[in-house]
């Protein structure tokens, strides 16, 4: 067996490996049987203690969804390992039917090509836009991991009045940043009226606008919907990489609540909803993650509206979670989709080809199924750190040699 780098795996499965010592485990694992065996063993043991840990919590009417790696066995390693490369990668839980015309319909210029049920050996889907650090990974300067121990708020008081300015208990936790406006409230016991004051200076928990007109201590203020929105995404962000679950928890509840209002812009709707989906995903809940997807597909013309890899990546994900419930037909339907809108030569092109490619495989359709995964290799950089490529190259190598 290759040797890894010293006490490299042992970090591993404590979780202290950085992206680029995992990548070095995944390309030697490729290369090395022994040390991909033993990485997707490493990969079973940490999904299995995170399923036992989510299947305490769970109820009876909401079982986890368990990934593929947790239920396959011959198909366990692959998986796992191609989990564990890039991130972003979903197993399939289904059963490979026979070949049958179906197959066909993936590409009508050659004939399928049949191999035995029992030689299948699964692939593995490509969704972007359920990664959990490009969804979740949105930073703000002013803040760092861990500095925002309670939640972002809508609504706050003037705490002084100076000069014209007034001090506000709202702050760059709260979605505030020099030059935005909050909204000071209608006061009818002054006879003042709703009113917009424009922020001048930005702290942590409080913040200074100026006063157009006149106000006093204990006046209510308001946080424009979508900047609020925007700052609990971010308190999303930096809680699921601090590993705070309840404050996550928290965020999400409120910022579901807030994005389903309609209040917010539809792009920073948008946003959340994917950030809600790729939550449910880490939690194994495809009905949860689904219904978030479509949440967010619904608004996809929305202003500012969706473009197009924004559109392929939603409807590819969609399709992705359909596979891995076993719906390969409505999965296919729904990746034909994605295809019409990701821009020639992009990311999203050359996921939609992978998946096609794998539901090809899942059919018992090995000709079809290395046409379409080294369509998406021809449209990925050919550097092996390229996002996803490990995984197609994985899957095509899964497909067999060219006959």
């Amino acid at each position: 067996m290759t040797e890894p780098p010293s006490d490299l795996l042992d970090r591993y499965l404590r979780g202290e490996t950085s992206p680029e010592e995992e990548r070095t485990l995944a390309r030697q694992a490729l290369e090395d049987q022994d040390l991909f065996d033993l990485l997707a063993t490493v990969g079973l043991t940490k999904a299995a203690l995170r399923d036992e840990r989510a299947s305490q919590a769970a109820t009876s009417a909401n079982q986890p969804w368990r990934p593929a790696y947790a239920v396959w066995g011959g198909l366990a390693a692959a998986a796992a390992l191609a989990a564990f490369v890039a991130g972003w990668a979903i197993a399939p839980r289904v059963t490979a039917p026979p070949p049958s015309s179906e197959a066909r319909s993936l590409s009508p210029e050659a004939p399928a090509t049949s191999v035995p049920v029992a030689d299948v050996q699964h692939p593995t889907f490509l969704a972007a836009a359920l990664e959990m650090p490009n969804v979740l990974g949105r930073r703000q300067e002013f803040r760092t991991v861990g500095s925002a121990r309670r939640l972002p708020q809508s609504r706050g008081t003037i705490l002084s009045v100076e000069s014209g300015a007034a001090l506000v208990d709202l702050g760059a936790v709260d979605g505030l940043a020099k030059g935005s406006v909050v909204v000071l409230e209608a006061d009818p016991g002054l006879n003042l009226p709703e009113v917009h004051a424009k922020v001048t200076t930005v702290f942590r928990d409080q913040a200074r606008v100026d006063l157009a007109e006149e106000a006093r201590v204990g006046r209510h203020v308001r946080v424009a919907v979508t900047a609020n929105l925007l700052a609990l995404s971010a308190v999303i962000a930096d809680g699921s990489a601090a590993g705070d679950a309840e404050l996550v928890r928290a965020a999400a509840s409120r910022a579901s609540t807030v994005a389903r209002s309609g209040e917010a812009k539809a792009d920073a709707r948008r946003l959340v909803l994917l950030q809600l989906a790729a939550l449910a995903r880490s939690r194994n809940d495809a009905a949860a993650t689904q219904r978030y997807l479509r949440e967010a597909l619904q608004l996809a013309d929305a202003a500012p509206p969706a473009s197009a890899a924004q559109r392929s990546e939603m409807l590819n994900a969609i399709a992705t979670v359909a596979a891995a419930a076993g719906n390969l037909a409505d999965a296919e339907a729904t990746l034909r989709q994605a295809q019409q809108h990701a821009p020639a030569g992009s990311p999203a092109a050359a996921q939609v080809m992978n998946n096609l490619g794998a539901i090809a495989a899942l059919r018992g359709d090995p000709v079809h199924a290395r046409t379409f995964y080294q369509s998406a290799l021809a449209l990925m950089p050919s550097s092996a750190q390229a996002p996803g490529r490990v995984v197609v190259e994985h899957n095509l190598s899964l497909a067999g040699p060219s006959r």
